[in-house]
């Protein structure tokens, strides 16, 4: 039997995340959310490993408007609280409202207004009127 080179047995922590999301909002057809996970590992020393979604079997969510009024926990990022609750088609509904505000944003940015001068004011210090005297101390 063959010894792997530098062998050790680690200790660690495994967990799964969500590594990004995809949303599909095909003309006449179904709109979907799907999100893809990873898989990391983080070992006593800091160090991690990182499996990502494409290397894993099965590890993708999507839901489509099909379920659109189930229902799920809000949960605050920071704090793993649930804070309320919210329904697919809440979700739906706040991706377009998002792309609209992006697109308006975009296509009819803010005026900005340049205020017009009208009136050049007077200086606060009057300008001296020809060369100024030097002293030369020797």
């Amino acid at each position: 039997m063959a010894n792997n080179y530098k062998e050790s047995s680690v200790a660690g922590v495994k967990w799964t995340r969500s590594l990004g999301g995809h949303f599909s909002n095909p003309y006449q057809g179904i709109p979907s959310i799907s999100f893809n996970e990873e898989e990391l590992i983080t070992f006593s020393d800091g160090s991690i490993i990182r499996q990502p979604y494409s290397a894993l079997q099965g590890m993708g969510l999507t839901t489509t408007m099909a379920n659109q009024a189930k229902e799920f926990d809000l949960i605050n990022p920071l704090t793993g609280d649930v804070i309320g609750k919210s329904k697919y088609q809440d979700v739906f509904v706040i991706l377009h409202s998002l792309y609209m505000s992006m697109v308006n944003e975009r296509d009819n940015p803010p005026v900005i207004s340049t205020p017009t001068v009208t009136q050049v004011p007077e200086p606060l210090v009057p300008a001296a009127a020809g060369p100024q005297p030097t002293t030369n101390q020797a």
